[in-house]
């Protein structure tokens, strides 16, 4: 389960929860970004996941899961009015 928080008009606050798994839906899913995805659960569950960022930025040391046009982010959530 991932739980967001809404914090701002662009900006969501996210936990992984402990048991998280993902069912994409039919011809949405990224192979590679499902082998990442398990990778990382299997590392750290996700613990280390602050907030979901949907902003366009370059893959960084803030990234725990970082895709095309959104990220799970390690950073606190961003809000800017």
């Amino acid at each position: 389960m991932a739980l967001l928080t809404r914090k701002g008009e662009n900006s969501f606050a996210c936990r992984l929860e402990f048991g998280v798994f993902f069912i994409g839906f039919s011809g949405a899913r990224n192979p590679e970004i499902d082998r990442q995805l398990s990778e990382l659960l299997h590392f750290d569950q996700g613990k280390s996941v602050q907030s979901l960022r949907c902003d366009a930025h370059l893959k960084d040391e803030t990234c725990w899961l970082h895709g095309e046009g959104w990220c799970f982010s390690k950073r606190e959530p961003v809000v800017l009015d």
